[in-house]
């Protein structure tokens, strides 16, 4: 008897298609990453800032995208890290920088100050990202503000990538 309701359960368990579910939210395919390996920095005046040309940002992602920068560092012992901008590191005098972040139509732009006037730390960023996030409906998440570049790869997974130089 047991082994009769142990087969009836197993063969019984098939029956109509559900209904349809409701649509779900259409997901964000226009998200572009600009890797620029070769920041040419602008040292001949305080604070040090470099201008990344960037035609991604338009008019449009100043209203409704979003932007965020990221940097790749080499530490003083050699490892390479990753950090997402703004950016704060205490030197080994125990000055404090910052690498800075701000973006206009075409263009973001890296600042790197100290609290000593003595701006160092753009020497060690081998890499910048930039990365471009069209809007969905014209409001930003917090929760996309502050996002790991781990995070941001997997949450877009088909995210075009643009070596520039």
């Amino acid at each position: 008897m047991l082994l009769f309701a142990i087969a009836f359960a197993f063969t019984s368990c098939e029956g109509p298609a559900g209904p349809q579910g409701p649509a779900g939210i259409d997901g964000n395919a226009n998200v572009k990453c600009y890797i620029y390996n070769n920041v040419n920095w602008n040292t001949a005046n305080y604070p040090v800032n470099a201008n990344l040309p960037c035609s991604a940002i338009t008019s449009d992602i100043m209203s409704r995208g979003l932007v965020l920068g990221y940097v790749r560092y080499t530490s003083p012992n050699g490892t390479l890290m990753e950090w997402q901008l703004p950016w704060t590191y205490a030197d080994e005098a125990g000055y404090v920088e910052n690498v800075l972040m701000s973006y206009s139509t075409g263009m973001a732009t890296l600042e790197n100050t100290s609290d000593d006037g003595v701006a160092s730390i753009y020497g060690a960023v081998a890499a910048v990202k930039i990365v471009v996030i069209e809007g969905l409906s014209g409001k930003r998440e917090s929760n996309e503000l502050n996002i790991s570049w781990e995070d941001l790869v997997k949450r877009y997974p088909n995210m075009q990538i643009i070596n520039v130089n």
